[in-house]
């Protein structure tokens, strides 16, 4: 069979299990935090005819769900098949994760279970991931506020080992990483403990105020949260990037969702950009932190960075 020339296209190195994408299209991504382009970039959504998803109607719609134009994985992809969510989180192109209403970041996290609801009924899709970039140092391209979700076949191979790990280490069927979270809730490496959800430096922290929110009991994935732990997940998220945005510090979100293997336990990560990877960290993935988490969680709970 003839490939497009656009198709992606994923390939793992058989040694270390690494995954390429391949996606000439994400060349051809709009760029731009300026006033201008995020006016372009709105009024390329307004003009949408094809919506997954709206929060409001029209034209006052509060959120609203698109088809990527410059996708990584497509269903047309034998390699890379796949959706992508683009989720414009409202129509002001100034607001930020950290000043929206706290109602509004409630209804997105309600709109990331959803969607993820909606892509696990695929059955070609194995893994649902649901992501935020704040600041181009994170990645993001366009400043107008936005998350996105990838839902694909392809399941990356460290990601079905840390599974394995985790079923190993197991306490009375009690996944690893929430025995971690019940021990560590009343420490110093504790943010928040509330609505049954817990916000924290992981102990191996890979970057400075790098934070883990989990609920406190066992939860596979972003679906199966209570309304009420959504609610305080949102809360927990705006008043982490509040702090990031105040201190200029870009940031990636993320969750995943291993649709075809039950047992895992859902972790939120919040990852601040304040730091760069270089030659140790992109040769041995051995991350060079210098802060220790215990310091960065108590600045967390006082909402300042230094």
């Amino acid at each position: 069979m003839k490939r497009n020339a656009d198709t992606p296209r994923i390939v793992v190195d058989p040694l270390s299990g690494r995954a390429a994408v391949f996606a000439p299209k994400r060349a051809k991504r709009p760029q731009g935090y300026s006033t201008k382009d995020r006016k372009d970039f709105l009024a390329s959504i307004e003009e949408r005819e094809a919506v997954f998803a709206q929060c409001g109607k029209n034209p006052d719609w509060r959120i609203r769900v698109v088809g990527n134009r410059y996708p990584s994985f497509t269903p047309a992809s034998h390699d890379a098949y796949g959706h992508q969510d683009l989720i414009i989180e409202g129509r002001s192109p100034t607001a930020t994760f950290g000043t929206m209403a706290p109602s509004r970041v409630r209804e997105l996290v309600d709109v990331w279970a959803e969607r993820t609801a909606h892509h696990m009924q695929d059955p070609k899709v194995g893994y649902v991931v649901v992501f935020r970039s704040w600041g181009e140092r994170a990645g993001a391209s366009i400043g107008h506020p936005h998350s996105q979700i990838f839902a694909t076949s392809f399941v990356p191979p460290w990601l079905a080992a840390e599974l394995r790990r985790a079923n190993r280490l197991r306490v009375n069927g009690v996944h690893p990483l929430l025995v971690q979270a019940r021990r560590l809730r009343r420490g110093p490496l504790a943010i928040w403990s509330r609505g049954g959800m817990l916000a924290y430096c992981p102990p191996a922290s890979r970057f400075p105020y790098e934070t883990w929110i989990t609920p406190l009991r066992p939860v596979d994935n972003i679906t199966e949260l209570r309304p009420a732990e959504r609610h305080t997940l949102a809360d927990m998220l705006r008043v982490l990037a509040r702090t990031f945005e105040r201190h200029d510090t870009a940031f990636n979100l993320s969750c995943h969702q291993l649709v075809r293997q039950a047992g895992e336990q859902l972790v939120i990560r919040v990852t601040p950009r304040r730091t760069i990877p270089a030659g140790l960290e992109l040769d041995a993935e051995m991350y060079l932190n210098p802060g220790f988490p215990e310091r960065a969680a108590a600045l967390l709970r006082r909402g300042v960075i230094e």
